[in-house]
């Protein structure tokens, strides 16, 4: 369990180090869409946008914004 743990560490690590130059904030989400930050919020409330996890902060990738 202890390595399998560390593995998704490391992968999430990965992850964040590969999108982190990537990622939109929720001001930069709303203003790619052309909305306010509250139809983010909205958005992804319904679930049709999803957030990168493990950031601190509610993070977006520029693919899911623009499918949302």
């Amino acid at each position: 369990m202890v390595a399998e743990l560390a593995a998704v560490r490391r992968e999430l690590a990965t992850l964040r180090e590969r999108l982190g130059d990537r990622l939109l904030t929720q001001k930069e989400a709303a203003a790619r869409r052309g909305v306010s930050t509250r139809t983010i919020r909205q958005l992804e409330a319904e679930g049709r946008l999803v957030r990168v996890t493990g950031t601190g902060q509610p993070r977006y990738t520029p693919e899911a914004v623009d499918s949302a």
